[in-house]
């Protein structure tokens, strides 16, 4: 076992006190039991699609190709199980007018990734993978 339901269920309710929410509106419609349906749920996708990809999704990393991020075939059915079973949307209001600020705010911050942050990404990767080595063998020692 890679993990211990145990010691996951053991910091939820004794060390973080998870069950407290409880008392607030926005979980009202939730419990112990739901939480527990989670894990239960998070486990079952972990052993049955995770967990045997992971040594060779290890092997077989992401990569930076022709302006494409490629990842590992296996991840498109894990993805899928993620959308097909509510897990994107889950932290996420079923109350669009709940927290609309908040979700606002998300969505800006989104949209400055997308328009001033991911655009270095290509410069920075045309600059890892090229023979000049400043970049990489740069130490922290030096700052």
């Amino acid at each position: 076992m890679y993990y211990s339901k145990r010691d996951i269920r053991f910091q939820l309710y004794e060390l973080l006190h998870a069950d407290a929410l409880l008392k607030y509106p926005y979980f009202e419609d939730h419990s112990r039991d739901s939480f527990d349906m989670v894990i239960e749920a998070a486990d079952q996708i972990g052993e049955k699609m995770l967990f045997p990809l992971l040594t060779e999704m290890d092997r077989q990393e992401p990569q930076l190709i022709d302006g494409k991020i490629r990842v590992h075939e296996g991840m498109k059915a894990i993805v899928k199980r993620f959308g097909d079973d509510g897990w994107i949307n889950a932290p996420f209001s079923y109350d669009p007018t709940l927290d609309a600020d908040f979700y606002q705010g998300k969505i800006m911050t989104a949209k400055y990734f997308f328009e001033y942050e991911l655009v270095k990404v290509d410069g920075l990767a045309k600059r890892l993978s090229s023979d000049e080595k400043v970049t990489i063998e740069m130490q922290n020692a030096w700052f």
